[in-house]
């Protein structure tokens, strides 16, 4: 570790009362919360994450809680449904010869206060796609259930964890190689 004497200057202004910066292994070290703040962010450390923003904090579901899947495979990405291009979320594509499918989110502890977004049936394969069944449930309750179906609009869907859950469950019936995307799904804080 090597200090030199490495000052901080933000939007013009040199941080002063602050840690000092060091070099080690050819990187520059700073003091996030000093500077954070310094940019008028909140910062929070929770669950092994650093949280820099405004106290809406949020994060995407699969950033927070990578699922474990059955029959699914999944990806992150932007979503496009019916021609229109939607933020950034998350798609999964049932897997060849897989009717049934389930995604398992372990958010134990995580303390989110709620998630949502929305879900919708992927038209790009319109000749093929049957309606699917779909059931989101928080520790094995039912939440939200529907069937998804083509050349419909995105249905929003907003969860709001108690403190004692564990996981979110989304299963899926008659998926076969149909995609649904998940848009949005942001976990907030």
């Amino acid at each position: 570790m090597l200090f030199s004497n490495i000052r901080v200057v933000v939007d013009g202004a040199l941080l002063l009362d602050t840690d000092e910066p060091f070099l080690l292994n050819g990187r520059v070290y700073v003091p996030l919360r000093t500077v954070a703040e310094a940019l008028d962010k909140e910062v929070a450390w929770q669950d092994n994450l650093v949280l820099i923003g405004s106290g809406k904090q949020g994060l995407l579901l699969p950033y927070l809680a990578p699922p474990s899947v059955h029959g699914v495979n999944w990806r992150v990405g932007e979503s496009q449904v019916n021609g229109t291009v939607y933020e950034q979320g998350f798609h999964v594509v049932g897997m060849k010869g897989w009717k049934e499918a389930d995604m398992t989110f372990n958010v134990g502890q995580k303390y989110i206060k709620e998630i949502s977004g929305s879900i919708a049936l992927d038209d790009g394969n319109k000749e093929n796609v049957q309606p699917v069944k779909v059931k989101i449930m928080l520790d094995k309750e039912i939440i939200w259930q529907g069937t998804l179906k083509s050349g419909q609009k995105p249905i929003p869907i907003t969860i709001k964890p108690a403190v004692k859950s564990r996981q979110i469950i989304v299963q899926m019936d008659n998926l076969a190689e149909t995609r649904i995307d998940f848009i949005g799904f942001k976990a907030k804080y």
